[in-house]
C-alpha cells in the first residue's frame, strides 16, 4: 500500500536494500518493470556498452517509477504478456524455494501496469520482444528522445550480455539458476509452459483482460519497435 507514496515508499526500499540501486541524483537511468520481463538482459546490455553508466532497476514497482520521472530522470518501462510474465515468475519463485499464488502476481501485474499506462507518455515502453531481440534500439531511443550520450552497442553485443547477466546469477546465489538466470534457458520454458496451461485453466478471463491492458501499451506512440523491412 506504501507505493501509492513513492517518497516514502522509496525511503523504505532504499533503507531495505543497501546493494541495489535506486533512482537518485547520482543515477543516470533507470529500467523498470513487472519480473521476468527482460529487466537483466536490458540493463546489462546497457551496462556492458557503456561501463560506469549508473542504472537503476529491480524494485519492480511503479513507485520506482514514479519517482524516477518526478526527478527528470531518463525511464525505460519494459514489459511482457502476462500469460508469459507471470508464468515464469511462478518458476522462478517455485524453484527458489519462496511462496506466491497465480492470483497475487497476476494482481501485481495489474497494479504496475495500470499505473504506467498514466505515464506512458513519459516514459519509453520496451516490449518484451524488443527487450531481448533489440535491445540496441532502446538504447537509440535513449541517446535520441532523452538525450543520454551513450554507446548504442557493447563491443561485442549479445555475448557480453549472456555473460554479465550470468554474472547476475552467481553473484545473487552463488551459481547459474537455470530456472532464474535473465536469458533464454529450455530448461525454464519447458517447466514454464507447463505451469501456462494451468494458468489458462483457471485465470483465462482475467488474463485476457490483462493482456488487452499490455497491446494497449506496446501499441502507444511511446513504444521501441523493430522497423519492419520494407521488402
Amino acid at each position: 500500500m506504501l507505493e501509492r507514496w513513492s517518497t516514502v515508499y522509496m525511503a523504505l526500499a532504499k533503507h531495505r536494500n543497501d546493494t541495489r540501486v535506486l533512482v537518485g541524483p547520482d543515477v543516470d537511468l533507470i529500467v523498470e518493470g513487472f519480473p521476468r520481463c527482460g529487466n537483466s538482459y536490458l540493463v546489462a546490455w546497457i551496462e556492458q556498452a557503456n561501463p560506469g553508466l549508473r542504472v537503476a532497476s529491480h524494485l519492480h514497482s511503479y513507485a520506482h517509477v514514479r519517482a524516477a520521472l518526478r526527478q527528470g530522470v531518463p525511464t525505460v518501462v519494459v514489459t511482457r504478456d502476462p500469460e508469459d510474465a507471470v508464468a515464469s515468475e511462478i518458476v522462478r519463485a517455485t524453484f527458489a524455494g519462496g511462496t506466491t499464488t497465480a492470483w497475487r502476481l497476476l494482481w501485481r501485474y495489474a497494479r504496475f501496469h495500470r499505473a504506467v499506462a498514466r505515464w506512458a507518455d513519459d516514459v519509453i515502453l520496451s516490449p518484451f520482444a524488443t527487450t531481448t531481440g533489440h535491445p540496441d534500439l532502446v538504447a537509440a531511443a535513449l541517446r535520441d528522445r532523452a538525450g543520454l550520450h551513450i554507446e548504442i552497442a557493447p563491443p561485442h553485443g549479445a555475448a557480453d550480455v549472456v555473460s554479465r547477466v550470468e554474472e547476475y546469477s552467481v553473484a545473487a546465489i552463488g551459481r547459474v539458476d537455470e530456472m532464474a538466470v535473465g536469458r533464454p534457458s529450455a530448461e525454464r520454458t519447458a517447466v514454464a509452459e507447463a505451469v501456462k496451461r494451468e494458468l489458462r485453466d483457471r485465470h483465462a478471463r482475467r488474463i485476457d483482460d490483462l493482456r488487452t491492458l499490455h497491446d494497449a501499451l506496446v501499441s502507444g506512440p511511446t513504444a521501441v519497435h523493430p522497423v519492419p523491412d520494407p521488402r
